[in-house]
């Protein structure tokens, strides 16, 4: 994941995984989305979602990223990108103009 704060992209070291690595991610997605510290009080809060958090964090930061290239278009490196053997397209997407 990139930090796309103050226009300037710089990736998290921090492990997904590890509890400075989640804090880091939610800190940026709350930047972004408004009930990022609703979300991240449920999934601390449930012993069910405990276990899966880096997963529930992944999909906030898919759900953001689609939300924002939705209102501001989206944007693939490479900008071109090829297809693979069966058609699909050998891209990264992210939304642009955040």
């Amino acid at each position: 994941m990139l930090n796309f704060h103050d226009s300037i992209a710089s990736p998290i070291f921090e492990n997904k995984k590890i509890e400075e690595g989640m804090k880091k991610r939610l800190e940026i997605l709350s930047n972004y989305y408004e009930k990022t510290v609703e979300i991240r009080e449920l999934i601390y809060s449930y012993t069910k979602l405990k276990v899966i958090k880096d997963d529930v964090i992944d999909a906030l930061c898919l759900a953001v990223t689609g939300m924002l290239g939705y209102k501001n278009g989206f944007k693939t490196i490479p900008e071109n990108p090829m297809k693979d053997s069966r058609g699909m397209f050998m891209q990264m997407i992210y939304a642009g103009h955040v």
